[in-house]
């Protein structure tokens, strides 16, 4: 299955090793932005502008990079067949992606997971299970696996 994995920023490390787990197990992960590491928004002094070639305003630099990162995720969300929305309601931000992610998939009839707590009214659709763990979320995704050999 064609998996895409949504989370703070932050946690890229962690949800690195949770995607090789999943590949391991026959399910191919499409997610750019685990292996992205430039900064969230990049500043450029002006020595490094002209080394790049920058010319002009530097947000527009730092825009252009964005609407780049936001385009491909937005690509590789809507080739998935299900999408892994890791939650943390202690640090829910309004910037924070699974929900609204969640929102477009849930239209489009594509399988939602949640892995923690639900907290967000996109959270508690009939249809999308919540998994307290990783762990208790990986044997589950295990087993639809050996289904299908």
């Amino acid at each position: 299955m064609r998996l895409y994995l949504t989370a703070r920023r932050d946690r890229r490390d962690e949800l690195r090793t949770y995607r090789d787990e999943l590949i391991a197990i026959g399910h191919t992960v499409t997610c750019s932005w685990l292996d992205d590491d430039a900064p969230e928004q990049p500043e450029f002094d002006t020595q490094q502008r002209g080394v790049l070639g920058i010319q002009g305003n530097v947000k527009s630099r730092a825009e252009m990079l964005e609407r780049g990162r936001a385009n491909r995720a937005f690509s590789e969300v809507m080739d998935c067949e299900g999408l892994i929305a890791f939650t943390d309601p202690q640090k829910f931000t309004f910037e924070e992606s699974n929900a609204i992610y969640g929102g477009v998939l849930w239209q489009h009839r594509k399988k939602i997971w949640i892995v923690g707590k639900r907290y967000h009214r996109l959270h508690f659709f009939d249809d999308v299970p919540a998994y307290p763990t990783w762990q208790s979320f990986l044997r589950m995704m295990a087993g639809q696996a050996e289904m299908l050999c």
